[in-house]
């Protein structure tokens, strides 16, 4: 379904987001700052346009709350998009869609699937520009790795076969070196999350 045709500033981008960005996020979970899913699109937005400017990427745009429409279609707004301006910043292509859900505990299916929906109908409205779709939750669940919640969340796709989503899951509680390195880690969350002045 999609066109991977925008060379290798794309593809500095895509290695990025599917190998250097997970690992960006762990520490960010570690360190307390992904409480919330405005914690998590600030920390992914922060490390996209990091990287981007690092790289000197240039006519390339991290953008939160894109409005997109395509002919009658109904409006949908993916959480981040990134974008290529050409040529010469005439006209906006998006080229990575990036979904986000923030859970505290307890992988449930039910919480992502309207997201899951929504970036199978933007692929399919907008498949040929796109070089990929991804799926980003941060969640703190014991009882599943980072790769099952990934794995479940390729279940919930219509087409499993179909390649458009790349799911990363953040969940530091569900790695087996977790909980030597971090005691009172979860209480500390709760406080944290459960503040009111």
């Amino acid at each position: 379904m999609l066109q991977r045709t925008y060379g290798k500033r794309a593809r500095l981008i895509r290695n990025f987001i599917e190998k250097e960005l997970k690992e960006e996020l762990k520490e960010d979970q570690k360190k307390f700052k992904i409480l919330s899913e405005g914690d998590l699109q600030s920390c992914v937005y922060y490390h996209l346009r990091e990287f981007i400017d690092d790289k000197k990427i240039t006519d390339w745009h991290v953008l939160n709350k894109l409005s997109m429409k395509k002919g009658g279609a109904a409006i949908k707004i993916p959480d981040i998009v990134i974008v290529n301006m050409r040529p010469a910043g005439v006209k906006v292509y998006p080229i990575f869609l990036i979904e986000l859900k923030e859970d505290f505990t307890y992988f449930k299916s039910g919480r992502v699937e309207d997201d899951v929906k929504k970036l199978t109908k933007l692929a399919k409205e907008h498949g040929k520009q796109l070089e990929q779709t991804y799926f980003i939750y941060a969640i703190l669940d014991e009882n599943y790795t980072p790769e099952q919640i990934e794995k479940k969340i390729v279940s919930l796709k219509s087409d499993p076969d179909d390649g458009w989503l790349f799911p990363i899951a953040v969940n530091i509680m569900g790695e087996k070196q977790f909980p030597k390195e971090m005691k009172g880690f979860m209480d500390k969350v709760e406080r944290l999350r459960k503040y009111r002045a």
